[in-house]
């Protein structure tokens, strides 16, 4: 088979073939065994300072060394039987202009999509069975993710490590029967991975008590502290470091902005604690650039 490509939008799929069927059928398909710019870097986007008085330029720090927009080049081939079957194939692949499209590229038993917005050409020359085109696809966020969802759960602790807990209505301020308060549990940390060549960011949905002190860290001691309302699952977006409750931008409340990244090739443990108990699910991709 090769590979090949689905295109997704707002109602409509679309399946390109690596290459036309064997028997003929109408279908789109890939004019070449490969897509321009799927596995190349974008453009650099680098800003470098000579040195004045010594050779080559200040050395650029690593988190500095960023990406232009990702533009795929697909060459499809809209093929039928006649000249309605092609028409109806264009017409259909035509379907992906005005609005934003996920590509699913599937090659060598991977399968990797970028999101972006698409411009369609065909070419003037006129053929019975088949109508060439070019289909480029830009993508603002230059990153590929693997299909696979890559998850991870815990169960928030609360505050504190224990001990005995004291009471102003007890005759000598320890409360009876005697209790150790709440200890944190084991299964208040969770690791997710990332098996692809670039840093992954995380999304990361939080549930609990209302109102929530959630604190999140990773063994580095970065943390993501949230301090506000939770009527409903909090999510926070690690990419664009934002938080949204029922699509309501609840930014505001991250008081300690220590966004969690997944290293390339690597994986992340974070442990978790909530005053008013609760649970969070991380769910991150594969990610390539």
């Amino acid at each position: 088979m090769g590979t090949t490509m689905d295109i997704v939008g707002d109602g409509f799929s679309v399946h390109v073939l690596g290459r036309p069927g064997p028997s003929g059928e109408p279908c789109l398909a890939l004019m070449h065994d490969y897509i321009e710019g799927w596995y190349s870097t974008p453009d650099l986007k680098v800003e470098s300072h000579a040195r004045q008085t010594g050779d080559g330029n200040f050395q650029t720090p690593s988190d500095r060394v960023l990406y232009e927009s990702r533009t795929v080049t697909a060459h499809i081939l809209a093929y039928g039987r006649n000249r309605d079957e092609v028409v109806g194939w264009a017409t259909r692949l035509n379907r992906t202009a005005g609005g934003l499209v996920t590509v699913t590229v599937h090659d060598g038993g991977a399968s990797t999509w970028a999101r972006g917005y698409c411009q369609l050409n065909f070419d003037a020359a006129h053929y019975e069975d088949a109508m060439p085109g070019t289909l480029t696809v830009v993508c603002d966020d230059p990153r590929r993710y693997g299909t696979a969802v890559r998850q991870g759960y815990a169960s928030t602790s609360p505050e504190g490590l224990g001990g005995l807990v004291w009471s102003a209505d007890a005759p000598r301020g320890l409360a009876f029967p005697l209790g150790f308060g709440d200890v944190a549990r084991s299964h208040s940390v969770c690791t997710v991975l990332n098996g692809g060549t670039a840093t992954a960011y995380p999304v990361i949905t939080f549930g609990g008590g209302n109102p929530a002190d959630l604190r999140i860290a990773d063994p580095s001691g970065r943390q993501l502290r949230y301090q506000g309302p939770n009527e409903a699952p909090v999510v926070f977006d690690c990419l664009s470091r934002t938080a949204a409750c029922l699509g309501v931008d609840r930014t505001r409340y991250v008081s300690a902005r220590g966004w969690p990244e997944v290293p390339p090739g690597g994986s992340l443990t974070l442990s978790v604690m909530n005053s008013g108990g609760g649970y969070i699910e991380v769910a991150c991709r594969d990610t390539y650039i």
